[in-house]
């Protein structure tokens, strides 16, 4: 007879220890409240604060959105939007890296995002 099976798996995404804590809800705050300083920095005109508090909001609020299960989905266009917003602000570091132009790379990330998914579509 085969053992008895030890405590099951726990599913996919429930970290129990994380999300009975609030540590997202810190986060959620964190990034409102950068998204208020990203706002009042640029109505005030403040132009060297505005990337680093618009980048840290969109982090912070990709961050927090796992811990709500009704925005996990917004999780991957939250760090979109701060890799485009990073790319905005600091173009300079999405170029090249140590004489390596990252322009290269362009074909195979865009064969990575069209076909990498095809086992979420088409599990068989």
């Amino acid at each position: 007879m085969p053992p008895s099976d030890p405590k099951p798996w726990p599913q996919r995404g429930s970290l129990p220890c994380v999300r009975n804590n609030s540590v997202y809800r810190y986060f959620l705050v964190l990034g409102l409240a950068s998204a208020a300083a990203t706002l009042l920095a640029w109505v005030t005109g403040t132009s060297a604060i505005v990337g680093p508090a618009a980048i840290a909001a969109l982090a912070l609020l990709a961050i927090s959105c796992q811990g709500y299960p009704s925005l996990k989905v917004f999780t991957f266009t939250f760090w979109v939007l701060t890799g485009t917003v990073a790319a905005l602000f600091y173009p300079a570091a999405f170029l090249n890296w140590g004489g390596f132009q990252l322009s290269r790379l362009n074909v195979p990330l865009i064969q990575l995002i069209m076909f990498g998914s095809l086992d979420e579509c088409c599990p068989n």
